[in-house]
């Protein structure tokens, strides 16, 4: 299979709900770099090409059949944002794919609008204020009003510019086996590899082909994770023989952290509601100890737990907006924030009775939306007065964004009088 034909293929399975990661990792296709490009940048860039089409097309944009429809934003983010596939190329590829998908009037509609584009090469967005942020960066409308809400008008579009260009590859050091220093220098010999900035143990591995071979990784040095998540765990930092709570702890990144800072003493105890395969694995790659693992469900109380904890880590199932630009599906999927701020005021509640007094109550999502974050948090502090807020960074509720190479967190640390 072509790449472009397996690219319209994996497109078309994430319109209809499926993770482009997973799409990905199932490809066995040769030129998988290309593939990851043309698949991740259609998606990133989505609202801005339909508007192009809309802008260049004879035909209403809701009469366009799917696969025509994307044919053309593959073809068009090739275009005006892929360097070194002449024009020629595209064409040839868009024509010969919309022929095996097709007929010959969808063949002459995609030519002409594709060569029509090419020579009046007219990029521009004609929209004015919100509308414009919207499309030119397909950006959802929540994201953008927190942005504009919270930040400068430069600062507001860096932010957009970097959600639409391509993640760090970051990774964690395991202080149990090594430093920082001493990883940086083994993966040195055939990595560039760079201290990430935001935290302790964080390394940002440029082009990391094949470092999953590496005898590093096999030998648990070190765990794949985004800057803005591996934070969240330094920031709550347990004291060494405590007993802590992940609420919700799949796949188990921060589980397996909490377990490196403990340093082989204490307990971890890790909840999630789906059995947690992934976790086991890596807590025996990277040589951890202590941690019980159950399955259940976190909303619902339970007694026996009551004031049990030293600290309790609650990364709360969000919109997962924060995450847009590392899974830009995101930002096309419906989200019912209803149903979701239901569900963390559930387990925050939960939280504040699991912690002892004096313990640490650590609230995280991968949101930035004040109603998945400050509302909760301001809501529990008003039930709760044994509570009170720890300043990070000088702020109560301190966020991760692109501009500091991290996804978009949100972290909130309380502690209970």
């Amino acid at each position: 299979m072509s790449v472009r034909r397996e690219a319209l293929q994996i497109l078309k399975n994430v319109s209809s709900g499926a993770f482009l990661s997973e799409e990905l990792n199932k490809s066995r296709s040769e030129n998988i770099a290309l593939l990851r490009n043309i698949t991740t940048g259609s998606l990133r860039n989505k609202t801005y090409l339909d508007y192009l089409i809309k802008k260049n097309s004879k035909i209403r944009f809701k009469k366009i059949h799917e696969d025509i429809r994307i044919i053309l934003e593959m073809s068009l983010y090739q275009y005006i944002f892929l360097d070194g596939i002449p024009d020629y190329t595209i064409v040839d590829e868009a024509v010969k794919l919309t022929k095996k998908v097709s007929h010959k009037g969808s063949v002459g509609f995609v030519n002409g609008l594709l060569r029509n584009f090419m020579r009046k090469k007219d990029f521009e967005v004609d929209l004015k204020g919100k509308e414009y942020y919207l499309t030119r960066y397909s950006v959802p409308e929540k994201y953008f009003d927190y942005l504009e809400k919270n930040y400068s008008k430069d600062k507001l579009e860096e932010i957009l510019k970097l959600n639409n260009t391509d993640d760090n590859f970051t990774i964690r050091t395991n202080f149990t086996k090594l430093t920082r220093d001493e990883l940086i220098k083994s993966l040195g010999v055939k990595y560039n590899v760079k201290k990430d900035m935001l935290t302790k143990s964080g390394i940002i591995v440029e082009d990391p082909k094949d470092i999953f071979k590496t005898d590093e990784f096999k030998n648990g040095k070190f765990y794949v994770q985004d800057s803005g998540s591996i934070l969240i765990s330094e920031l709550l930092n347990p004291k060494e023989d405590s007993l802590v709570l992940d609420m919700c702890a799949n796949p188990g990144g921060k589980t397996t952290h909490l377990l490196e800072i403990l340093n082989k003493t204490g307990r971890v105890v890790a909840w999630d509601i789906k059995d947690m395969v992934e976790l086991r694995e890596n807590t025996k790659r990277l040589g951890l100890s202590n941690l019980e693992i159950e399955t259940r469900d976190a909303t619902i109380y339970d007694e026996k737990y009551n004031e049990k904890f030293d600290y309790v880590l609650l990364d709360a199932p969000c919109s997962a907006i924060g995450l847009i630009r590392r899974h830009p599906e995101i930002r096309y999927k419906e989200v019912d924030l209803e149903s979701i701020t239901c569900v963390q005021e559930k387990l925050i509640d939960n939280a504040g009775k699991y912690l002892k007094p004096g313990g640490l109550l650590m609230y995280s999502t991968c949101s930035v939306l004040e109603e998945e974050n400050e509302n909760i948090v301001d809501e529990f502090l008003e039930k709760n007065r044994n509570f009170e807020k720890i300043k990070t960074f000088g702020k109560d509720t301190f966020k991760t964004d692109p501009t500091m190479e991290a996804d978009g967190f949100s972290i909130s640390l309380l502690r209970r009088i």
